[in-house]
């Protein structure tokens, strides 16, 4: 395995760690990711040579490694998410022109496949134009749910509330965004009932409770009426200039997720519209205007397969990304785990196919054992300068 950004490139990021040097010795510089600074400060001829250079060097390591012997070989493309992150606008003359060198390079290593091997192509999620930013604890603030407080410094920076909300040990990567960020609260702890959550960790409003979040003021007892005010409220959210709402769907958080973690999520989720992209800073405004050409991701991406077994000319309505893990396992020949959310695309498989391998489902216990490992300030340095690069730092 080996790891993506934002790993160090001297760190313990592959395994096994002999493979490092194999490749190395065998591919000279392999290790390649856009580099930080390209990302953040971006100069345009600058970006789309750093991200062929490492989509090149992306590809050639795969290549290298569908000679060894694999059940499951699994392969990252994060350029396509760069691309159109920066150059949305430039469909014609930058990212079509890309997407072509992509295909180009998937058609070299499916000429490596076996006759019984089966392509599933998918991503995490797709893309789509923005017109405006909602600032949604701007809003909150309006409502009176949320009370900010002047920030002191020269500098803007987006806050990271990931840091604030749990009392647990935080992530790797948490820890590292609170070793380098040094984020300065934009909001009165002591005076907010509510707040948006805008990072990796989550998605949502999260009441401040007593007993949970590190401030909390929300007595328990009041928890659940002070969420439904505030559904109700969302639920009314217009954009009286464009006349829409601002988001679809609205969720309490036990309505689509479950399990031993459920009160590490939000309390509240929702789904936007596609046009909107939702900031959590506390601004003097609720709505910004999107520069042209500006883009962010949508729920619709795409879902490919191909192999022995898979119906041809077959469209594929309404699959989920959950469905991929269950479908995986079930190609691969293994049980599916009783408890997943997703299932077997089982429209997407020949009948005869299914009929030869009945699905087979298990109760799998889940079983988590996280190794903990320290980084050398050098490594922290170079992780700091990735998330950076990429919008996860200010």
């Amino acid at each position: 395995m080996i790891s993506g950004i934002p790993a160090p490139t001297q760190g313990e990021f592959i395994y096994p760690k002999e493979i490092g040097q194999e490749l190395e010795e065998r591919l000279g510089r392999w290790w390649a990711e856009a580099d930080g600074d390209q990302l953040k400060d971006f100069h345009e001829e600058a970006f789309l040579s750093e991200i062929y250079q490492t989509l090149e060097t992306r590809f050639r390591v795969a290549k290298y490694l569908m000679t060894k012997e694999w059940n499951l070989f699994v392969f990252v493309i994060m350029e396509t998410d760069w691309m159109q992150h920066f150059l949305w606008g430039e469909k014609d003359r930058c990212l079509f022109p890309f997407y072509v060198k992509i295909d180009e390079r998937i058609g070299q290593l499916m000429q490596l496949l076996k006759e019984e091997d089966v392509i599933l192509m998918m991503s995490d999620h797709g893309f789509g134009s923005t017109q405006k930013t909602f600032y949604l604890n701007s809003w909150l603030k309006e409502k009176g749910f949320l009370v900010s407080k002047r920030v002191r410094g020269s500098y803007r920076e987006k806050l990271d509330m990931g840091l604030f909300h749990r009392k647990e040990e935080p992530s790797l990567i948490q820890k590292i965004k609170g070793l380098w960020s040094k984020k300065r609260s934009e909001i009165h702890w002591g005076k907010t009932q509510a707040y948006f959550v805008n990072t990796g960790y989550g998605y949502g409003i999260r009441i401040n409770l007593m007993g949970r979040e590190p401030e909390g003021i929300v007595l328990p007892e009041k928890y659940h009426e002070l969420r439904n005010h505030i559904i109700e409220e969302l639920h009314s959210i217009v954009d009286e200039e464009e006349g829409r709402c601002i988001l679809e769907h609205v969720y309490q958080r036990e309505d689509i997720y479950w399990g031993p973690h459920l009160k590490m999520a939000p309390d509240i989720a929702f789904i936007p519209h596609g046009d909107y992209t939702l900031n959590d800073r506390v601004k003097d405004k609720i709505f910004k205007r999107s520069r042209v050409g500006q883009s962010s991701h949508r729920l619709e991406g795409i879902l490919i397969l191909q192999g022995p077994g898979i119906k041809k000319g077959k469209i594929i309505e309404g699959a989920h990304v959950m469905d991929v893990a269950p479908t995986a396992l079930y190609l691969l020949g293994l049980p599916v785990p009783q408890d997943f959310d997703g299932k077997v695309l089982t429209e997407a498989l020949e009948p005869e196919a299914l009929k030869a391998s009945p699905i087979r489902t298990e109760d799998i216990p889940l079983e988590i054992d996280a190794a903990e490992f320290a980084m050398t300030e050098a490594e922290e340095k170079e992780m700091r300068k990735k998330l950076q690069g990429i919008g996860y730092m200010d």
